[in-house]
């Protein structure tokens, strides 16, 4: 029983993790083609983004539905869903990432920026409010990101994966622990 119990969860983990890994990809595809000058994509990037918590919510919730009623889910098993979901989202989510910068942004992200930094009214702006060496130092900061591989760009954003995981452990935790009544 113990290891059916946790074969289930972890076929449930990843399909729920697909499906976040799906919903982060989209949203990373928004955000990026935003930042190119579409001020829509953006919006919808963010609002994208700022529902992630809520979807990772709600997949713990339907996690916690295929279970008997009045069952709970012990903090292992819960802790075991958890961090299969999250390890699948930012595995779907990792390759994406590095196919988008091997072969399908060439570096045009990173010149947007660095056009950006370098845009007379933004500088004006920087030297208006006293922050030349703010600005200068972006400045650096994009020319060692340009410099990185598309593997090392799409690690940098497993970091960063890692890191929203990390911060949603807990309350996917707690909603997968949670007894299903009724």
């Amino acid at each position: 029983m113990f290891g059916n119990s946790y074969s289930m969860t972890r076929r449930f983990a990843m399909e729920y993790g697909t499906f976040l890994g799906v919903a982060w990809v989209v949203d990373f595809i928004l955000i990026t083609q935003g930042l190119q000058g579409n001020g829509i994509t953006t919006l919808l990037g963010f609002v994208l983004f700022m529902s992630l918590p809520i979807l990772t919510i709600y997949l713990a919730y339907r996690f916690k539905q295929h279970q008997d009623a009045d069952e709970r889910t012990t903090f292992g098993r819960a802790a075991y869903f958890t961090m299969m979901l999250f390890m699948y989202a930012e595995l779907l989510c990792f390759v994406c990432e590095y196919v988008y910068f091997a072969f399908i942004d060439n570096g045009h992200l990173i010149n947007v920026f660095m056009n950006t930094l370098s845009d007379p009214m933004i500088v004006n702006e920087y030297k208006k409010m006293g922050m030349e060496q703010m600005l200068e130092a972006s400045k650096v900061q994009m020319e060692q990101i340009a410099g990185m591989s598309p593997f090392d760009m799409a690690i940098s954003l497993l970091g960063s994966n890692i890191l929203t995981s990390i911060v949603l452990f807990v309350p996917t935790c707690i909603v997968a622990m949670m007894k299903r009544h009724g």
